[in-house]
């Protein structure tokens, strides 16, 4: 009413101040692929999915506030009823999607048996309250019918391995060794020269006299890279080094895994053919500097 008459709190105008409202998502979709397969113990490729969020995803640049997951579960149960029921992994922004009005998200996953199994994508606009679910459809809401397809393989089997080179090795303490190789064989995946993907390599080094098939604790492991200068035959050759932090006389042995580590193949100076031998094992000797 005016200053006229003074100031009254009974006058005073009222201001409701609201939150803005939480985005929506409005589509989205198991972009590919599907359907998927995958080995047991070894880390699948990659599923893309991607979502639509009316003016905010398509830009080039992330929408913010997005969270993406893609879920694996056993065949044909239906996540939307038994969320809890699948393993659910966090999705990366894909920064190279372009070209539509979507936000695109990349997720891999490694599982630990075999079997079939169904997959999806969910999307969270709200830190992950409420979730929408997505099929390999996407435009006429979820199905269970439509999810992914997942075959996990058992994992690639080790068929002959061995200590290539050296037999025996000098160290010094405190100072890399020399490279010491390793090769494997797996029938229709070591063949040619390109590398066998899923085959892990490891060198073991270990007391004199343990055995690394029994005293597997007491070696120590080093994870052996693959060798792409070797070719001419059907096996993929790995090497690795180590540094020894004490004199004294030891042993060292190969092993391979073609499903994630989850078994190991023992490899030594004879190969793998006639079976693991403690004699067969390689000999290192280390001097101080």
């Amino acid at each position: 009413d005016g200053a006229d008459k003074g100031f009254s709190t009974e006058q005073m105008g009222i201001l409701t101040v609201g939150s803005e409202p939480t985005p929506e998502v409005g589509w989205c979709q198991i972009q590919f692929p599907a359907p998927l397969e995958a080995q047991a113990g070894i880390e699948s490729d990659p599923v893309f999915g991607q979502v639509f969020v009316a003016g905010c995803t398509g830009d080039g640049v992330q929408c913010p506030g997005i969270q993406a997951q893609l879920g694996v579960g056993s065949q044909g149960s239906d996540p939307t009823s038994d969320p809890d029921a699948y393993t659910w992994t966090n999705a990366s922004y894909n920064e190279a999607h372009g070209g539509d009005n979507n936000d695109e998200y990349l997720a891999a996953f490694t599982p630990d048996a075999e079997g079939s199994f169904s997959y999806a994508y969910r999307f969270s606009t709200d830190g992950g309250q409420e979730w929408t679910y997505c099929d390999t459809n996407g435009d006429n809401g979820f199905s269970p019918d439509e999810l992914g397809a997942l075959e996990v393989n058992a994992g690639l089997e080790i068929g002959w391995c061995t200590i290539q080179f050296p037999s025996s090795l000098e160290g010094v303490v405190g100072q890399p060794t020399d490279f010491v190789y390793g090769r494997v064989f797996v029938d229709g995946c070591t063949n040619g020269d390109a590398q066998c993907d899923g085959v892990l390599g490891e060198l073991g080094v270990g007391a004199a006299g343990l055995d690394a098939t029994t005293d597997t604790e007491d070696f120590t492991w080093t994870s052996a890279a693959y060798n792409p200068g070797h070719t001419a035959d059907n096996n993929d050759e790995f090497q690795a080094a180590f540094t020894p932090n004490a004199s004294g006389d030891f042993t060292y042995a190969y092993r391979f895994s073609g499903d994630g580590g989850a078994t190991w193949t023992f490899c030594d100076l004879d190969g793998a053919d006639n079976g693991f031998s403690f004699e067969q094992q390689g000999t290192l000797t280390v001097t101080n500097p």
